[in-house]
């Protein structure tokens, strides 16, 4: 979480941040786990090519977890 916190806002995440961040995460990897084709559907979309050593239910939930705080005002401004 530090990695993607430092990279896209550059700093790191306070614990009450942190803690929102994991539970989307943690969420996600859930759902994508449960439903490893919804995993391969969402990363499915964009013109990258995925890793195929990477599994796909972790990659799905770090790249929600990515596109969440991307989306924030303050990386957006940042």
């Amino acid at each position: 979480l530090d990695a993607v916190s430092l990279r896209l806002l550059g700093r790191t995440f306070t614990k009450p941040e942190r803690a929102v961040v994991r539970r989307t995460l943690d969420s996600a990897l859930v759902t994508y786990q449960r439903d490893p084709a919804a995993a391969k559907t969402f990363l499915s979309v964009g013109e990258s090519r995925l890793d195929a050593t990477l599994p796909a239910p972790e990659l799905a939930a770090w790249t929600l977890v990515a596109s969440q705080v991307m989306n924030l005002d303050e990386a957006l401004t940042k």
